[in-house]
């Protein structure tokens, strides 16, 4: 064991395990990612690696992200953004392909709203160009979504606020 791993305390074995990755990290030429919870000992263990490496006697380049942190809300926490992100893409896609832009009823943005988006603004762009191109086809369908089943509370014609609706 190099004098640096020695540095690491603990004999848990997670700590015994970080051993062993920092070892094959540190012969490898590969760029190293070291990630976990602020606080957890990241600079100590980048510092091991390199110490352990055969880049020891080149400077250390870490970079620590701790310092300014900027949390990009995820959409499902700002659903009142939908409404506009929507209209954006739609247009932005109807000029693309040359085609209108369908209406979205208040129905349709309602399900909008209530769903989880795990796919998140790039899930709601790729739904607002589905919705351009396939306007021609029957209307909007809650099954273009990409991630997740349509929510069992709606019923599927509810949401295809521009197609005649269906009997089920």
């Amino acid at each position: 064991m190099s004098e640096s791993a020695c540095e690491l305390i603990g004999s848990s074995h997670a700590m015994a395990r970080l051993r062993q990755e920092l070892a094959v990290a540190a012969k490898s030429s590969a760029k190293v990612v070291i990630t976990g919870e602020s606080g957890a000992g990241k600079e100590l263990v980048a510092r091991a690696v390199h110490r352990s490496s055969p880049r020891r006697l080149q400077p250390l380049r870490a970079v620590n992200l701790h310092v300014i942190g900027i949390r990009v809300p995820p959409l499902r926490e700002r659903v009142d953004d939908i409404p506009v992100l929507l209209d954006h893409f739609m247009m932005r896609f109807s000029i693309q392909y040359q085609l209108p832009a369908p209406p979205i009823g208040t129905q349709t943005m309602r399900w909008l709203k209530d769903y989880n988006w795990p796919g998140n603004v790039r899930e709601l762009r790729n739904l607002a160009e589905r919705f351009v191109i396939r306007r021609e086809v029957g209307g909007l369908d809650p099954a273009w979504l990409d991630a997740t089943p349509t929510p069992s509370r709606f019923r599927r014609d509810a949401v295809c606020d521009t197609a005649p609706a269906r009997r089920e």
